[in-house]
């Protein structure tokens, strides 16, 4: 798929689905999907989120969050590799995978939040800087009218 048909993909996703604005929905849809793979809820399938003019895709099969914000005609994207988060953090590989938890490792609804503030931390730094550069370029006149608003 090319970036201008990834464009208008992700142009009619966001016409279909109502953007969540506030941080405190991205923790909590973000915490409910660490519970549902922790407890192994997820039918496999992928889903989406909107936080402002972000749009994010959660992998239950590979614990993925992944980010995607238009800038002018360029698809900007960041990833959390939640094995990555939960090594650094948790000392452990997967969320999903009870039989990779070596320690009995016990999670409870508070810990699901933790792990939601944190990721949301660094999802919405990321999302200030990339909105930092659009409006930069916004200001310097390299992006149209047409491009500021997607």
């Amino acid at each position: 798929m090319n970036r201008q048909a990834e464009a208008a993909a992700i142009r009619r996703l966001e016409a279909e689905y109502t953007p969540a604005t506030e941080r405190f929905e991205l923790e909590d849809w973000i915490a409910g999907q660490l519970f549902d793979t922790y407890h192994d809820i997820h039918e496999g399938h992928s889903i989406l989120f909107r936080f402002r003019e972000a749009v994010l895709l959660y992998v239950p099969t590979t614990e993925l969050i992944n980010v995607t914000v238009l800038v002018g005609k360029n698809v900007v994207e960041h990833c959390v590799l939640l094995s990555q988060f939960l090594q650094k953090n948790y000392g452990v590989s997967r969320l999903g995978n009870k039989a990779d938890i070596e320690m009995a490792l016990m999670l409870s609804e508070h810990d699901f939040e933790l792990m939601a503030m944190q990721i949301v931390e660094d999802l919405v730094t990321w999302y200030d800087k990339v909105s930092c550069v659009k409006d930069v370029l916004a200001r310097r006149g390299l992006l149209t009218k047409t491009e500021e608003n997607l």
